[in-house]
């Protein structure tokens, strides 16, 4: 958060990821259509305890509800998430923290 020349307060982009626990046999094709969800930069399907990791950059984190409770949720195969909000970014490639 930081002040402009006009005394209004900027806030930055929230980024984050969601861990998302699929169907079996499932977490390609999760993670091909969560990867086409406004908001949600990339999705992986990994090995591991989650079968999808999904890294999103969105406005305010009211849209956190929509992106993941809305839009992720309605992919067919997906189980459970768990959503993981960044407090602190570090790295050449994130410019939005």
């Amino acid at each position: 958060m930081r002040k402009t020349a006009k005394a209004a307060w900027v806030f930055p982009m929230v980024c984050g990821y969601v861990f998302i626990n699929t169907e079996l046999g499932t977490a390609a094709s999760v993670a091909e259509k969560v990867g086409k969800i406004k908001g949600i930069e990339t999705a992986c399907a990994v090995t591991g305890d989650v079968d999808v990791i999904a890294h999103f950059n969105v406005k305010e984190v009211s849209d956190i509800a929509t992106v993941v409770a809305d839009k992720v949720h309605a992919v067919e195969g997906v189980l459970a998430t768990q959503t993981l909000i960044c407090v602190s970014c570090h790295g050449e490639k994130c410019k939005v923290c």
